[in-house]
């Protein structure tokens, strides 16, 4: 199981699940793939994240309630020009076996440099 697995939502409600490999496997990360769907691939850069950690179990419903909760967070302050990303991610911490103590975050990407 990987650690944190990274789930960019996209903006036609798609999503791109990313899972992260140790610095020693990098060279080589992946198997042959089965699937042509199954490659490496390159985040995008950002300049700042905003960042909201909840509890749980991931799903569509409390992405974005915690989305709304981190947006209403930044009114009023010099991080509120983020508002209006519409990049944004949920990372999940523990494994699907876990049913207690679950960490969980969801990040509002801004500032992109691409």
């Amino acid at each position: 199981m990987t650690v944190p697995v990274l789930i960019d939502i996209l903006k036609n409600s798609s999503f791109k699940v990313n899972l992260y490999v140790a610095q020693k496997f990098q060279k080589i990360p992946l198997p042959p793939a089965y699937d042509d769907r199954v490659k490496a691939i390159k985040l995008p850069v950002y300049n700042f994240a905003a960042v909201r950690r909840f509890s749980g179990f991931i799903d569509n419903a409390n992405i974005a309630s915690e989305l709304l909760e981190l947006k209403k967070s930044l009114q009023s302050t010099r991080w509120q020009s983020a508002i209006a990303s519409n990049a944004y991610a949920a990372a999940d911490y523990n494994p699907p076996w876990q049913l207690q103590f679950r960490v969980n975050e969801v990040i509002l990407w801004f500032g992109n440099t691409d």
